[in-house]
């Protein structure tokens, strides 16, 4: 069931295009997040499910009702800003019960409600704070508790985690996916962050410039992501791509890029056969199926020069550097054969794990 749908949606502020075409179902009971960096639309989009902005043309539906021109009030939706937005004069108790006075809903089934989602949120021993008394984990999980006690259809969370810090960011992207998966509830999530994206959506938007580019679950954009942007945005490392020319060399077919070769395999090459290109490609490789090659080793391979190594503990990134410039990197486990800083390598890749991109749309070969 679709809970939430973009139909054709465009939003422009005066000459600044917003939103081109947006056409995206939400549906019932999942975690979508909005991914893209700034300025792709994703708030815009936000806000118009909000009733906080409304199309230039298209359609917004909520439960299959057009609400295009729909008082915010009047939509069954509840938001969470980046800023909190709490009431510095109010008690934790009387933020979380505002929406609820607002619509007149009678004292005992209020406080009852409310009694309800503080302890849903473990907010009980915080009732009678002030915003300024609680940390900003606290403040967060206030603002969702002033969201949850509406039970809307939908939940809308504009980068709510931005504030907090490292640790406790990743205790509530938990936190957070559980509430979601016990209320079995929608939410529509906007994030820059692409690590927040993978570890928390049901399906992930990928958006650029207005535009929707890909959407998918987390694995699926990040093993086969539709185009060179959506390659190089999921993932930390990000895919390396770089340019490549696709040739027949002593009975294989191979990817030719400044200093050496990659293999294609067989699928990729009946792919290129049958869309009939040829020629100028871009190359795609994510950092985990690169390897040095052994001295020893025959076939395609690159030759490259180590710039730095990044210990990160767990496993090093080799970052080179190919004879034309173009910088790859490498994901070596501890353990593994390390090469140092300045030392010349050949990279081999995992042959089914390339991906071929066209140099001139973007687009993968698929």
């Amino acid at each position: 069931m679709t809970v939430v749908s973009f139909d054709q949606v465009t939003k422009r502020f005066g000459e600044v295009l917003a939103l081109d075409q947006l056409s995206l179902d939400v549906l019932d009971d999942e975690l979508l997040v909005l991914l893209g960096p700034s300025g792709c639309g994703k708030s815009t989009a936000l806000r118009m499910i909000a009733g906080l902005d409304e199309p230039t043309s298209g359609v917004v539906r909520i439960n299959d009702q057009v609400v295009n021109g729909v008082d915010p009030k009047d939509r069954d939706v509840a938001m969470v800003f980046q800023s909190y937005a709490l009431y510095p004069h109010k008690s934790v108790r009387q933020n979380i019960e505002f929406p609820l006075r607002a619509r007149k809903v009678p004292s005992a089934e209020r406080s009852a409600l409310v009694d309800e989602v503080a302890k849903q949120l473990d907010l009980a021993q915080l009732m009678n704070r002030k915003p300024r008394e609680l940390s900003g984990g606290q403040r967060q999980r206030v603002a969702l508790a002033r969201a949850l006690v509406r039970r809307p259809a939908v939940f809308l969370m504009d980068e709510p985690l931005s504030n907090l810090d490292a640790k406790l960011r990743t205790q509530t992207r938990a936190e957070l996916v559980e509430l979601q998966q016990r209320l079995h509830t929608s939410f529509v999530y906007v994030t820059h962050d692409q690590v927040e994206a993978m570890t928390m959506a049901t399906r992930i938007a990928v958006m650029l410039n207005g535009v929707l580019q890909q959407v998918g679950t987390a694995q699926e954009v990040y093993d086969q992501p539709e185009n060179v942007f959506v390659a190089q945005f999921i993932g930390s490392p990000p895919m390396n791509v770089v340019d490549a020319a696709v040739v027949d060399h002593e009975g294989r077919r191979i990817a030719r890029v400044a200093g050496g070769a990659f293999s294609v395999p067989a699928a990729l090459s009946a792919l290129l056969d049958s869309r009939q290109l040829s020629g100028a490609l871009r190359v795609g490789i994510r950092p985990e199926h690169l390897r040095l090659a052994p001295p020893a080793l025959e076939g395609p391979t690159v030759e490259a020069r180590v710039r730095l190594v990044e210990a990160l503990g767990h496993e090093h990134h080799l970052i080179c550097a190919l004879e034309d410039g173009a910088s790859v990197v490498v994901r070596v486990p501890v353990g593994d054969p390390l090469a140092g800083d300045g030392e010349a390598v050949r990279l081999i890749a995992d042959a089914d794990a390339l991906h071929l991109f066209d140099a001139n749309t973007g687009q993968r070969v698929s």
